[in-house]
């Protein structure tokens, strides 16, 4: 090789350095910036989750003191009513529910719980003028009706087509 090939290999090999070197240099720098994007939209995130959740206890606070209002005006104690409203989003299939009886009377602090939720999901006070327990139609089994649908349930197989 001659000195001026040599020259110029070593000038391109410098030159391509360079370029890796200013490529890797952006490239850190862009990852930098967008961690720093990202970290600043997830405290922002964050912070708009710790206001909403406040709003939400100042609410269940209000609730309580709604119902311990409503309790106290109508001079019934709610402290049975407590577990009911409590497990009301949970249902256990290992316990057996009693049965409702469409005549029961509903007691007064059901009552009361019902007409709280009502006047804090609109927002006005409500008054609850009657209100009856509905049966479940897994009380009711006829067996007549409980056999037709069997049958027309075991005509849609196809071990009985084949009949």
């Amino acid at each position: 090789m001659s000195p001026p090939d040599l020259a110029n290999v070593i000038t391109i090999t410098a030159l391509i350095a360079a370029s890796f070197l200013i490529s890797y240099l952006i490239a850190q720098h862009t990852v930098r910036q967008a961690r720093e994007n990202a970290r600043a939209q997830l405290e922002l995130r964050l912070s708009g989750l710790t206001s909403a959740i406040a709003e939400v206890e100042a609410r269940v606070a209000d609730l309580t003191q709604s119902i311990a209002t409503l309790s106290a005006a109508s001079g019934h104690d709610l402290n049975e009513a407590a577990p009911i409203a409590a497990g009301a989003g949970s249902i256990n299939p290992a316990v057996p529910l009693p049965p409702a009886k469409p005549d029961a009377e509903i007691p007064p602090e059901i009552l009361i719980v019902i007409s709280a939720a009502v006047t804090q999901f609109l927002g006005k006070p409500v008054r609850i003028r009657s209100a009856k327990m509905l049966q479940s139609p897994y009380e009711i089994v006829n067996p007549w009706a409980q056999q037709g649908r069997v049958f027309l349930q075991a005509s849609h197989s196809p071990a009985m087509r084949q009949r």
